[in-house]
């Protein structure tokens, strides 16, 4: 391992990354392509440099990143509980990672929080076989259906 950093700094919150593990973890990420750059061409796509802490500032939530840094710490996603849905979803498009990163409790919590309008399928996972499963429970009319004395409930 090099052990040099790549410093963030989101919304004023200073952030430490591996550079291996940033390029490793997910190849397609913004933060995977901002290890491979150089600093000036860096400076191109931060909001701006802070030079005295050596940190790429951009001028994001802190809060909703954490998020985001968590998951090139474990490798996985999870969706913060106090954050909107589709704010976590805005910053993963803006970090440029896929949502197949999300772990199947928040892929889950995901679906069924888009069943009650329209049932986003950009969340739910690539296994066609595991997607159908979770749809039919998720959309079923009558959840009694299977249970004892379900229909006199």
């Amino acid at each position: 391992m090099s052990g040099k950093f790549l410093r963030l700094n989101i919304g004023g919150t200073s952030y430490k990354l591996l550079e291996e593990t940033a390029r490793n973890r997910c190849k397609t990420s913004l933060i995977s392509r901002l290890v491979s750059l150089s600093h000036e061409d860096r400076l191109l796509i931060a909001d701006t440099y802070i030079a005295n802490t050596e940190e790429y500032f951009f001028e994001r939530s802190a809060h909703v990143f954490n998020g985001i840094y968590d998951f090139y710490i474990i490798g996985y996603l999870h969706m913060p509980q106090d954050v909107c849905s589709d704010r976590f979803l805005s910053e993963l498009e803006f970090w440029q990672i896929p949502t197949s990163y999300l772990a199947s409790c928040c892929t889950r919590k995901q679906m069924r929080i888009n069943s009650i309008g329209s049932f986003d399928q950009t969340i739910a996972s690539s296994d066609d076989e595991a997607f159908e499963a979770i749809h039919v429970l998720l959309v079923d009319d009558d959840p009694f259906a299977k249970v004892c004395c379900g229909n006199n409930r």
